[in-house]
């Protein structure tokens, strides 16, 4: 909890204001600042921006098309891509993605700032989305957060890419190769 020094004129706009709003102008206050605050952190266009960089992650997962989004500049937003259901390695890369965003994401951020879920798409089609479930999640966290997750897992792999981390296997590659469990998932990313 912080004390402000507010002129007499302020407050009582604030408590004007809370009124109107029904509301205390204590929590008004405090989410006018958070307002300000978050326009700050992600002006115009921002969004648009840190989810292309997103989009660039994500378009490198084999079958992946189909790339949306939406979202409000400083507030929240979400992604959605396409996976392919008969590509060879659909079922690793969901397991994966699943494995990173909806498990991993606890231990090393401490929250559940997103979700990746399933959604139906246009024409009945299904898709995958990113949704942040909290405000002020920059996209390019997000994926910062997806490629450093590949990279911790796959110690052995030189390329250290998300596409490379769901392709790998774990014993090499080849004909014998296995391919990724998430109990090595789990395993590795610790």
């Amino acid at each position: 909890m912080i004390t402000l020094d507010i002129s007499d004129e302020a407050v009582d706009r604030l408590q004007r204001r809370a009124r109107y709003a029904k509301t205390t102008p204590e929590k008004l206050g405090s989410e006018l600042l958070t307002n300000i605050l978050e326009v700050e952190q992600f002006p115009d266009g921002a969004i648009k921006a840190a989810c292309d960089k997103l989009k660039d992650v994500l378009m490198a997962i084999p079958t992946a098309s189909g790339w949306d989004w939406s979202g409000v500049d400083h507030r929240h937003w979400w992604v959605s891509f396409r996976l392919n259901e008969q590509g060879q390695h659909f079922a690793k890369i969901i397991r994966t993605l699943g494995a990173i965003l909806n498990t991993d994401v606890l231990q090393s951020w401490g929250y559940k700032p997103f979700v990746f879920t399933p959604e139906m798409g246009r024409g009945d089609s299904l898709c995958w989305q990113i949704t942040t479930l909290v405000s002020m999640v920059d996209p390019v966290e997000v994926a910062e957060y997806l490629e450093s997750a590949s990279r911790r897992t796959i110690k052995a792999n030189k390329s250290g890419t998300l596409m490379s981390r769901i392709c790998n296997t774990e014993h090499g590659s080849g004909a014998n190769s296995r391919p990724l469990s998430l109990q090595t998932i789990a395993h590795l990313s610790r």
